[in-house]
């Protein structure tokens, strides 16, 4: 069942009606058969593995919180049963993380292993599942005493597909609490669905025509085609997923549900760093609680600093634990996108990137105290968002591509700039018709006003300034946006029914 189906619009629209006729307490219960039909839609044999990773964090919890207490009581063991509950935390997280090795990661170290059936959503479920017990083991909330509400924070439609990863104490409560209708609600999230359909119809289908024309056969093209395609996949990763993100918030608000915000303008960063400070937030969010930080005040990390603060090293001594932290986390990254060395290093350039901007921070600014460049002058904010979307756009050919060599060839077809007819359609397009090229601008041009509209406020303010819109002038929009999505989606030359991001 894909989200821009007509059977999942005819699955929400019942499921936001029963959900506010039923009695305030059954809502939760309205959601989670909602969430297993949506689940089941993908396969019934799949629904085995969430059982078990839920059945395995539910129990591990429970037991987690019983070992708590009996910490607390007098006379109690307190070193024994501190040693009882890390072994027990790690091999709840060893489960785990098993499973999904096996799953999704078992053909890259043994390319003749096949054959199993990867379960929707099993890189998001199982690091929510690690993460909820992780926080039970911290004390940071009590454990679900319930575990068909631990399941519905498992497998809710409004974050399985492709995130985003909410907290239980968030998004669980979130998904417990009582909701009052509210036609402002629906209206809201119904704009903001459209806005994401149009996303993700309109634009991100069509940059996905154009580049897999290209990268399908990168060495029959030139320098400008593979440039162009490069830069679409950019733009194609963005519309797609801040459009998801959209249908995902939008059909929340809808219900009362707040899902979490995964975007904040990722594509006006001015850093690497900044970038995914603003992009996919609540995966960043995950990595940095569960690995960067722990990794930051573990004992090998406070030996390196300890040791190179005794050789002098003091800048380098106060990088130390963050750099380390690093070369767990952004590997990680890489393979939790997906199970190919590609996105391996994929996540270790991010890395590396991240890391020589720390590394030489105070080299560049002494350089920009020397040339007088103001960091906040216009320019040099363009130049640096510019530099940052130009570098990433290029990391990015590893993820689109099947392996290394076939990487290369891209970035050798990138070279190639002579001989390019300037005039000429076809060296513009990679072999595509004129209609499908026009189709191509046209998404450029959405793309330019969704990042002009989403530059000037945060979307609460932008759906209240939609509010103050003349009445005919706010259906004239919905209009154009909704015209847009049937064109293009009658063109079938787009429409792909799954998510960049559904496949990491």
């Amino acid at each position: 069942m894909a989200l821009t189906g007509f059977t999942f619009m005819v699955l929400l629209a019942l499921t936001v009606l029963v959900h506010f006729v039923v009695p305030k307490s059954w809502q939760w219960i309205v959601l989670l058969a909602a969430s297993a039909v949506f689940y089941a839609s993908f396969g019934i044999a799949q629904a085995g593995y969430v059982l078990i990773t839920t059945a395995v964090s539910f129990l591990g919890a429970l037991a987690l919180h019983r070992l708590g207490g009996a910490a607390k009581l007098e006379g109690a063991d307190k070193p024994r049963i501190k040693r009882q509950r890390r072994r027990l935390l790690i091999a709840l997280a060893a489960v785990q993380l098993a499973l999904l090795l096996a799953l999704k990661y078992a053909g890259m170290v043994f390319p003749s292993a096949g054959g199993w059936i990867v379960p929707l959503g099993v890189s998001y479920f199982t690091l929510a599942a690690i993460g909820y017990v992780i926080d039970v083991y911290r004390g940071k909330y009590a454990p679900e005493k319930n575990p068909l509400r631990l399941l519905l924070f498992e497998i809710c439609f409004l974050h399985i597909v492709q995130g985003p990863f909410g907290r239980y104490d968030q998004m669980g409560a979130q998904l417990r609490a009582q909701h009052s209708l509210s036609y402002d609600a629906i209206k809201h999230g119904a704009v903001r669905m459209l806005w994401g359909y149009m996303k993700k119809t309109v634009a991100a289908d069509w940059f996905g025509v154009y580049v897999n024309a290209a990268f399908s056969q990168p060495d029959q093209y030139n320098g400008l085609t593979m440039a162009i395609a490069v830069v679409f996949f950019s733009l194609q990763m963005f519309m797609d997923f801040s459009g998801y993100m959209d249908i995902v918030c939008g059909a929340g608000q809808a219900m009362g549900i707040i899902v979490p915000e995964n975007f904040d303008r990722p594509l006006g960063a001015r850093s690497t760093a900044e970038f995914w400070r603003r992009w996919h937030i609540t995966l960043g969010a995950w990595f940095r609680d569960y690995v960067f930080f722990p990794v930051t005040v573990s004992r090998p990390a406070l030996k390196l600093a300890k040791a190179l603060r005794g050789r002098g090293l003091a800048r380098l001594a106060k990088l130390s634990p963050a750099l380390l932290a690093m070369c767990a986390v952004w590997p990680l990254t890489g393979l939790w996108h997906g199970a190919t060395w590609n996105f391996v290093l994929w996540g270790s350039l991010n890395g590396a990137a991240i890391a020589f901007s720390m590394l030489a921070e105070q080299r560049f600014a002494a350089w920009r105290d020397r040339l007088r460049i103001k960091p906040e002058r216009l320019w040099w904010r363009a130049l640096s968002v510019a530099r940052t979307f130009a570098l990433l756009s290029l990391i990015r050919v590893l993820i689109i591509t099947q392996d290394v060599p076939q990487a290369m060839g891209v970035y050798r077809a990138l070279g190639r700039w002579s001989g390019i007819a300037w005039g000429s359609l076809a060296s513009y397009g990679p072999g595509m018709r004129v209609r499908h090229l026009a189709f191509c601008a046209i998404a450029c041009a959405i793309t330019a006003v969704v990042l002009f509209v989403e530059s000037r406020a945060s979307r609460e303010e932008l759906l209240s300034r939609f509010d103050r819109w003349p009445l005919l002038l706010k259906y004239a929009a919905a209009i154009v946006m909704i015209y847009l999505v049937v064109l293009f989606g009658a063109s079938g030359q787009s429409v792909s029914e799954t998510f960049l991001y559904a496949n990491f």
